[in-house]
């Protein structure tokens, strides 16, 4: 069941499970098997998070191995998330480019191809374009605005926070 972003995964086990009766090295393996597979995500082997995840049943467990309680536990939670359709979350900078007035056009123009201007406000004798854009698009910028710019434009990012798709 996908929680509110932030909250952090959670592993239950349901109580109807009759947990007292169940060994406790069972319950380890199948805990073990569900955390495996949330390190390591389905999805280009990132974690996945703010996820709960809820034991309902172990079938015949007085005849069952913990290795063999923790790779259910782990299919399980594979065939889940499957289903879920997992994404990937791309983290999300805050861009601030400072560059004379001359400039502005060559990095606006920059800038418009990999991101999102927010404002352009003059500061201190200069302009600066503030706006955001996906880390993975905004690699290049920094050798873009100093070729666009003659080396005259200042680049900071700032991470500002996951977006689920980049943009």
């Amino acid at each position: 069941t996908p929680l509110a972003r932030g909250s952090g995964n959670h592993i239950s086990f349901n109580p109807q499970l009759f947990v007292a009766e169940l060994p406790q090295e069972l319950l380890s393996a199948a805990q073990d098997g569900v955390e495996n597979v949330l390190k390591r995500g389905l999805v280009s082997d990132w974690p996945v998070i703010d996820v709960l995840v809820e034991l309902t049943s172990i079938q015949d467990a007085a005849n069952v191995t913990t290795v063999a309680t923790q790779a259910a536990a782990e299919q399980a939670v594979r065939t889940a998330l499957k289903e879920a359709q997992p994404y990937v979350l791309w983290p999300l900078m805050r861009v601030i480019i400072t560059v004379p007035s001359a400039e502005l056009g060559a990095a606006l123009n920059c800038f418009h191809s990999v991101g999102t201007v927010h404002k352009v406000d003059p500061k201190a004798g200069l302009m600066c374009i503030e706006g955001q854009g996906p880390l993975a698009d905004l690699l290049q910028l920094a050798t873009d605005l100093r070729s666009a710019t003659k080396g005259k434009a200042t680049l900071n990012l700032e991470f500002l926070t996951f977006a689920p798709e980049r943009s």
